[in-house]
């Protein structure tokens, strides 16, 4: 790292510190005053950010209401509405804790994070409230504050309603319960209702004000959202991070340290499940940071990706990679789609995990061919990754890719064009170690090991699994156990091998690590687009799915396929190893946060009769 690097990134730190009461809410407001472009754009409404902030206002004053104050924890179960931004910025200004919840947590795991926190209410968007009702009801909560998708809808009416049909109708829902028997609920219209009595009670705008805020530092609590649940779907681990976290991060990012500097003033599309870390930092605190237009999009599913890109012509977009697969699909195999451009798009990134080399291959010619990013650049582009593999929701999405033109900027790229790895944002440090806890050498694969102000605080409420995975250095550092397996090259780039869970006990006590079976198959870079392993009971899974373009037939595929494995295999696996062969059309099963869902394809292979061709053997 040169020096030049190291002074801006003492310098960040320094003034991160210079603020220490500084909410995000504030940050946001410093940030944004006097901005002509919108914050929001929701369906065809558009929201100045004058009128963010005025219903920010509303919004601390219902809470305040209610008898909210700093500290207090919020359990929101919410999709991304305008409502719901609102929300997020009211509770970082009152000094609250917001705790994300989704809507498909096993019941009982739900009744014991809503009476966790304390809460009198619940807050809720009616998409969401069928999912919820029994365990709300069964819980200590007292009341649900529900707000409809159709809120902040241009005089209620969804211009798009043709598209959501098959999704969801954008029309106000009663929830089904029995107000006075059962729950009390609250609708948008009487929150605001809560918030206009509570103004009223100041003789003047300037005590009203003071009456909203509390003195929020970065080492206050703000966020508990929830992992992608690959080891527990219906039991995510619940991951808190203080303010340090987001404003580090945001910071960074706007330092321009890492290169990702490129989102000031675009729309970004907001469509990241909400109880997704990744979902705050990519769609809310990061966009608001910079200016940006958020597009806010309540309907996060594959199918419908193509009509969001559409809708709110968005120019940066996070998505998983099963997404991007989905729209590169789509447009290469659908009719309908086929002389589709995306000219607005200039930032595509792909978060949770790692794109293969075969799909992002795949992407780069769907992008050049529908003119992605087009209206900006004279390329055609990917470009940006970030937030892969393992450790993404206790890590804050601390590690950067830079793919083509932003690449070939990174020192050591004219000396070795094959460093594609993850460069940290300089906030943190990364190493990786020997199981006896010395660090490895040049390439050499270890265990990753992460530090600094954007890693979690902790497993809210489960201090034990914190014990786990972060422990303290002789020199008082707080490092984090990223869970996976990884290799630093010469220039200081991370490569994320796979995930330390994926491993098969062989006989004799032996261990041998899944990720070197995907690393064997994606050798053959010209046929094999992705490619997943997985245990199931004991044999062991492989998942390929060969190029569009690949004109092979699919037994000759899978003897290439097989070639590829059989060398690196031990041979105790030989008789227990199969291949799945997945085709074009049969699209990989894709998990609630987005990524591919282990857990499906698991349980395929338990429920199945026959599924697999036996190559080995």
């Amino acid at each position: 790292m040169g020096n030049g690097k190291r002074t801006k990134i003492k310098q960040v730190l320094q003034d991160l510190n210079a603020h220490h009461s500084h909410s995000i809410w504030r940050e946001v407001c410093l940030r944004n005053k006097g901005k002509t472009n919108d914050a929001i754009f929701y369906r065809g409404h558009h929201i100045s950010y004058e009128e963010m902030f005025h219903n920010i206002d509303s919004y601390c004053a219902a809470l305040r209401a209610m008898g909210y104050r700093k500290g207090d924890e919020l359990p929101v179960c919410m999709s991304v509405t305008p409502e719901f931004i609102c929300l997020f910025l009211a509770i970082s200004r009152i000094g609250a804790k917001i705790n994300t919840i989704g809507n498909w947590f096993d019941q009982q795991y739900l009744i014991d994070i809503l009476n966790h926190t304390g809460s009198k209410h619940i807050f809720i968007t009616d998409d969401n409230v069928e999912a919820l009702q029994s365990a709300v009801v069964q819980s200590k909560v007292e009341a649900m504050v529900v707000f409809s998708l159709a809120d902040s809808l241009p005089d209620g009416h969804d211009p798009y309603a043709e598209i959501d049909c098959e999704f969801r109708c954008f029309e106000k829902r009663t929830p089904a319960l029995n107000q006075t028997e059962i729950m009390r609920i609250l609708d948008h219209a009487e929150f605001m209702k809560l918030a206009a009595n509570y103004k009223q009670a100041f003789g003047d705008e300037e005590q009203f004000q003071k009456s909203l805020d509390e003195g929020v530092s970065l080492d206050d609590d703000f966020t508990i959202t929830y992992t992608s649940g690959t080891t527990d779907p219906s039991r995510p681990k619940a991951v808190l991070h203080p303010v340090r976290s987001y404003m580090t991060l945001a910071r960074f990012k706007d330092a321009d340290i890492s290169g990702m500097g490129q989102m000031k003033g675009m729309t970004v599309l907001a469509h990241f499940p909400t109880y997704v870390h990744a979902g705050l930092t990519t769609s809310i605190v990061d966009p608001l940071f910079e200016s940006c237009t958020i597009a806010a999009e309540p309907i996060y599913d594959k199918d419908f990706f193509i009509h969001a890109l559409l809708i709110n012509k968005p120019n940066f977009v996070c998505a998983g990679a099963g997404f991007w697969c989905s729209l590169g699909k789509l447009l290469t195999f659908d009719a309908q789609y086929k002389n589709l451009r995306l000219p607005f798009l200039y930032i595509a990134t792909v978060s949770g995990e790692e794109m293969s080399p075969g799909e992002e291959k795949f992407l780069n010619m769907v992008s050049k061919e529908h003119r992605f990013g087009t209206d900006r650049f004279p390329f055609s582009l990917i470009p940006v990754t970030f937030s892969i593999g393992g450790g993404t929701s206790e890590s804050s999405g601390v590690l950067v890719t830079l793919f083509k033109k932003y690449q070939e900027l990174r020192p050591g790229y004219l000396l070795n064009k094959k460093s594609m790895g993850l460069t940290p944002l300089g906030c943190c440090d990364v190493k990786v170690i020997r199981e006896n806890g010395s660090e490895c050498s040049t390439d050499e694969v270890g265990s990753i090991l992460l530090t600094g102000p954007c890693t979690m605080a902790g497993y809210y409420y489960q201090p034990e699994l914190t014990q786990k995975i972060q422990f303290k250095d002789v020199d008082g550092k707080v490092w984090l156990k990223m869970g996976a397996y990884g290799s630093i090259d010469k220039f200081g780039s991370l490569r994320i091998r796979g995930r330390m869970s994926d491993i098969v006990q062989l006989s004799g006590g032996e261990k041998f690590p899944l990720y070197k079976i995907e690393e064997a198959v994606y050798q053959r870079k010209t046929d094999v687009m992705s490619c997943t392993v997985v245990c199931v009971k004991n044999d062991v899974v492989v998942h390929v799915e060969p190029q569009p373009t690949v004109t092979i037939t699919k037994e000759e595929f899978l003897r290439h396929v097989a070639s590829s494995i059989k060398p690196i295999l031990p041979k105790a696996l030989h008789n227990t190893l199969f291949i799945r062969y997945r085709d074009n059309v049969e699209s990989f099963p894709i998990a609630p946060s987005g990524k591919r869902d282990i857990q499906s394809l698991t349980n395929e292979g338990a429920t199945c009769a026959a599924p697999y061709n036996v190559i080995l053997g």
